[in-house]
């Protein structure tokens, strides 16, 4: 381990603030006088510095004390110091500061641009102080970055439970089939696969749990899948809109789209024998009154109050006010019930909210 030197701990220790009181007053006993110290503890450390220095600091006058030039120099490098000491400290304290309201999370795409998008912006207006950082990436990395505490929330979908981790919250996260709200499908509740060969399209990439359901049940009905267009949500969603394609998604994915009226879902009963689950992650290490664990507590609700609809284009879009009170829901593992009070639900076309 490294020792400070006998220079080092002079002059950043009690001998350099009594040297910068001297230079500052000019005399041993104004200097005294201010630091509420004897003069003779003041001389004694003032011979310590010129000692360690290896030169005189002051030149002593009729008048008082003046720094000669060695000790001019001196001084200049001890308020300096200080300074960036100061500066140092302060930049600490703001990214300690950063690290208490910065939320880390992780998601795969289909959380990105769906009740992610929607639930950072509800949050922030109750706790404005909070700072997100998300990371898009595969199922897989989810759970890996969760798991070596590279981020504080997970979310993904599964095709099972996971295992080894903290999940707060699971539900299934049907697929169902997007088209844009003019689209000639649109008032259609439900459709078969077989319905589909005539119409373009828009499919995951490989490697994705969607994908798995889809080429699971298409292969099992014989029937051949092949895309007009492949790309990740954010690709393929503005060819849906356009109605240059239909897609294949859970409302946690478009929940904001539709809530705008631009998007219709479709029922899909054939792939109702391959259950996805929407999974919530989280870190043990987040203390539960942080605010991570507020936000965490916030997806659980809006995921909750999204739910799953097999009843067509009538759906729920939530936007809690309050993130961190549940009075009529309770999240937990594999549990899925409405919330109420907690979550301002606007009301689609046709659909009644009372209980």
């Amino acid at each position: 381990m490294a020792t400070k030197s006998p220079l080092q701990g002079a002059v950043f220790g009690t001998a350099a603030r009594y040297f910068l009181e001297v230079a500052r007053t000019g005399s041993i006993v104004l200097a005294a006088e201010e630091l509420h110290v004897a003069s003779s503890a003041i001389s004694r450390q003032i011979a310590k510095l010129e000692q360690a220095v290896g030169c005189a600091l002051f030149e002593r006058r009729a008048r008082g004390m003046q720094l000669s030039p060695a000790g001019a120099r001196l001084a200049v490098y001890i308020r300096n110091s200080a300074l960036e000491g100061e500066r140092v400290l302060d930049a600490l304290r703001d990214a300690s500061r950063q690290a208490d309201t910065l939320v880390r999370v992780a998601c795969t795409d289909g959380f990105a641009s769906g009740v992610l998008a929607s639930a950072m912006p509800a949050f922030r207006r109750t706790h404005p102080a909070c700072a997100f950082s998300v990371h898009v990436t595969s199922p897989e990395n989810v759970s890996g970055m969760v798991a070596r505490g590279e981020v504080d929330i997970g979310m993904k979908f599964s095709m099972a439970p996971e295992r080894g981790l903290h999940v707060v919250h699971q539900q299934p996260a049907p697929v169902k089939l997007v088209v844009a709200a003019g689209h000639a499908l649109a008032r259609r509740r439900s459709i078969r696969l077989r319905e589909l060969a005539d119409w373009p399209l828009a499919l995951p990439l490989h490697g994705t749990t969607l994908r798995q359901v889809l080429d699971l049940q298409f292969q099992a009905e014989g029937l051949r899948l092949q895309g007009t267009f492949a790309g990740n949500l954010a690709t393929l969603l503005p060819l849906v809109l356009q109605g240059e394609a239909v897609l294949f998604s859970s409302l946690i994915s478009i929940s904001v789209h539709v809530a705008r009226h631009e998007l219709a879902v479709l029922a899909l009963p054939d792939l109702d024998l391959h259950p996805r689950l929407a999974q919530l992650l989280a870190h043990d290490d987040a203390p539960a009154d942080s605010l991570k664990a507020g936000f965490c507590e916030h997806l659980a609700q809006s995921i909750v109050a999204l739910g799953h609809r097999d009843d067509g284009n009538q759906m729920l879009v939530p936007q809690p006010d309050n993130a961190m009170s549940m009075p009529d829901s309770k999240v937990a593992l594999g549990v899925h019930r409405p919330v109420r009070s907690a979550c301002d639900l606007p009301q689609m076309p046709g659909e009644s909210t009372s209980p």
